[in-house]
């Protein structure tokens, strides 16, 4: 069914950076206002179901890693991922609700390798406890495993003379 017409707005905001040598973050925040502003039904001025949109979304991760020492190389990260609310009916009388996400890596680098092994979604309940809404689970994990492959990455070239050129292995 056609809606007519939809409105969006909203802002993006994202950052890099290292705080001392061995400490960096990644931080982001998404907010996004988006509305059907012409419709011959219920979803005049709701938010649109079509697609998932979330409010907002945010993340944070951040990386330790040693560059001097008898364990340089040696890294570990944390992350947490944020999404607000979704509408699960045309006339927004559903909503999914909000939900956020703990992540996990150990990586060791070396100046030509890199192995990391990561986990995603670290306290997701067991299925079968997933929220159910008219028979639908309404969050389903995208990811059948909690770890992550394992990834060996081998550097092509210097990363100060070429940036980040990479190979990547996955072991599964």
């Amino acid at each position: 069914m056609q809606t007519g017409e939809v409105r969006s707005r909203g802002f993006e905001f994202s950052a890099v950076g290292k705080l001392t040598s061995n400490l960096s973050i990644i931080v982001a925040y998404v907010y996004q206002d988006v509305k059907n502003v012409e419709a011959n039904d219920e979803t005049l001025n709701q938010w649109p179901v079509d697609i998932p949109r979330p409010r907002q979304m945010a993340s944070l991760r951040a990386d330790w890693t040693w560059h001097t020492g008898a364990i340089a190389g040696l890294g570990f990260g944390v992350g947490v991922r944020y999404q607000s609310a979704v509408a699960g009916a045309a006339d927004n009388s559903i909503t999914v609700p909000s939900y956020t996400l703990y992540d996990a890596a150990v990586h060791y680098e070396t100046r030509d390798w890199r192995l990391a092994v990561n986990a995603t979604n670290l306290f997701e309940p067991l299925r079968g406890r997933l929220p159910v809404v008219g028979g639908v689970h309404l969050r389903q994990s995208t990811h059948g495993d909690r770890f992550g492959p394992i990834q060996l990455v081998r550097r092509l070239c210097d990363p100060a003379a070429c940036g980040r050129i990479t190979r990547r292995f996955r072991i599964r």
